[in-house]
């Protein structure tokens, strides 16, 4: 096998690996939505096959199965935004934080930094070929060259993409500083060193260069622009230098393969053939080391603005705030641009998982009934399991934030179990969003209590 078919095989592999882990990256969670589907739906060893044989009742939540609360558990994970509070809360932090609209990288973008860095690797494993690993064979030079030429290539894309995005992150911090100044730099730029996205709503009173520097930074930072200039052109340079020290191998071997000999001829005529033969091959020499140089040039210039076009994907795409890619995907990664969206696509997963449940808990009766020694209630239905968990983790979150605070005389909200469906008949999704919402509305209400209390207490 040639040296050519060996590099070109290994780069075959390489982009079909990269492009599998690419596109498995992007697809994940229908990836995971798929396979937990047709596990539980897979017969006799499927999940759901398993869970019909445990009719154990859940201890810590009565009326429960334990197999129910599992199987809904697994399809509650689907669920990201619940409700529209929750929803207005992502869009608020991506709007404070100037990241409203932004996307991360897509798929498209995924495949041509892939191809870059292939078109980098190659040209980095020609050139380091003869280099690598000097005394080696020319089959272990080879593999050499392309795994240190495809490091390099990663590591550049690399601090490419993050050089783009900091000199974004640093483009909003300047654009808050702006906004500070021009408001006659009243007050501090920031109050605290950043506000997360679950408490977005503390700087609601403050003006939104002090939203924003919250969420971004107030100090610009130019760490991975420095390096990566640095790197950048002493690659370029480096490889420049060695494809030059490569061309003068070539043209020297040139000159010690192509010595004639006059043997027999007058030395007068051997003098003047040789001497015709020397500036003619000097020539061409020098016609193939202006081309040869050129053609470097070129390409490290090429290579240079390849680097410029990775800046710019990382300045395209991405986001600014500390905690923007959470709120970005909270909003099923840019699917959901109005909350009927996210209703549409919540009541999706409840209808199936709704299904999944009542089949369930027809098999667990079956199972009960031919070897149970008493009988189980299956009555819950998958919104019950949404609002008591709701209701459950308000209740943990307001009994932590109650540890240690000594100033403050308030017990923890006690939440009882879920009540039991209201006499006038009402759609169960109007009834859940509104106890989802009085639970966030009731956090509010708890953190400015807070707040106030400690105020009092530092007064007195």
């Amino acid at each position: 096998m040639t040296l050519m078919q060996v590099i070109t095989q290994f780069w075959w592999a390489v982009l079909s690996s990269m492009v599998g882990i690419v596109l498995l990256i992007n697809y994940w969670d229908k990836v995971k939505w798929w396979w937990m589907n047709t596990w539980y739906a897979f017969p006799l060893f499927g999940k759901l096959s398993r869970l019909a044989r445990d009719d154990t009742r859940d201890s810590s939540h009565a009326g429960w199965l334990k197999s129910e609360r599992t199987l809904c558990a697994d399809y509650a994970k689907f669920i990201g935004v619940k409700s529209k509070i929750e929803f207005d809360r992502y869009n608020s932090y991506l709007e404070r934080s100037g990241d409203l609209g932004r996307k991360p990288l897509s798929l498209f973008m995924w495949l041509l930094i892939i191809a870059l860095v292939i078109v980098e690797a190659m040209g980095f494993s020609y050139v380091l070929a003869g280099y690598t690993v000097p005394g080696a064979s020319e089959a272990m030079q080879t593999y050499g060259a392309m795994g240190i030429a495809f490091l390099v290539s990663v590591i550049l894309v690399a601090f490419t993409h993050y050089t783009g995005h900091e000199l974004y992150q640093n483009g909003k911090i300047n654009e808050a500083r702006q906004e500070w100044r021009d408001a006659g730099k009243k007050g501090q730029l920031t109050y605290k060193t950043s506000v997360s996205l679950a408490n977005n709503h503390e700087d609601d009173d403050k003006p939104h260069f002090t939203q924003m520097a919250h969420r971004v930074g107030k100090t610009p930072k130019h760490v991975l622009t420095i390096l990566t200039a640095v790197f950048v052109l002493g690659v370029a340079v480096g490889a420049t230098y060695v494809r030059g020290v490569v061309l003068e191998k070539q043209l020297t071997a040139e000159v010690a393969g192509t010595q004639s000999n006059y043997f027999g001829v007058p030395k007068d005529l051997a003098d003047v053939a040789s001497a015709a033969e020397t500036k003619a091959l000097q020539d061409t020499q020098n016609l193939d080391r202006e081309g040869g140089w050129s053609t470097f040039i070129v390409l490290a210039v090429i290579f240079v603005f390849l680097q410029i076009l990775g800046v710019i994907l990382g300045y395209k795409y991405g986001f600014a705030g500390l905690e923007s890619s959470h709120a970005f995907k909270g909003l099923g990664h840019g699917r959901f641009h109005t909350y009927d969206e996210v209703r549409h696509y919540v009541e999706e997963i409840v209808s199936i998982a709704q299904a999944r449940l009542e089949t369930l808990q027809q098999r667990l009766e079956e199972h009960n009934s031919l070897h149970g020694n008493q009988g189980v209630d299956t009555n819950k239905s998958f919104r019950n399991y949404l609002l008591e968990d709701a209701l459950e983790k308000d209740s943990h979150n307001q009994q932590h934030e109650a540890i240690g605070q000594s100033k403050i005389q308030e017990s923890p909200v006690k939440v009882s179990p879920a009540p039991a469906a209201p006499a006038v008949e009402e759609d169960e999704e109007i009834v859940l969003q509104k106890e989802l919402e009085a639970v966030e509305k009731q956090n509010r209400v708890n953190e400015m209590k807070r707040k106030i209390a400690e105020a009092k207490g530092e007064a007195v």
